[in-house]
């Protein structure tokens, strides 16, 4: 059975023409550095969001059934 991948497939699409090919993407970083709290603030707020995902929290319980700490 092959799962149907269009929608992921135009969302990545859109991303990658939206944000990363335009330079939003770069902006938005640059300007964090200089007229924000820097990029490594911002990378830990969203690594933070991240990790109440139900994927990250899938993630624990799989590491914590291995007796896998870290990756």
């Amino acid at each position: 059975m092959e799962a149907d991948t269009s929608l992921i497939r135009k969302d990545f699409k859109r991303v990658a023409e939206d944000r990363i090919l335009s330079g939003a993407f770069a902006e938005e970083f640059t300007a964090l550095d200089r007229d924000g709290p820097g990029v490594q603030k911002k990378l830990e707020e969203l690594f933070e969001e991240a990790s109440h995902s139900e994927l990250a929290e899938g993630e624990v319980r799989v590491r914590e059934r291995l007796g896998v700490k870290t990756i």
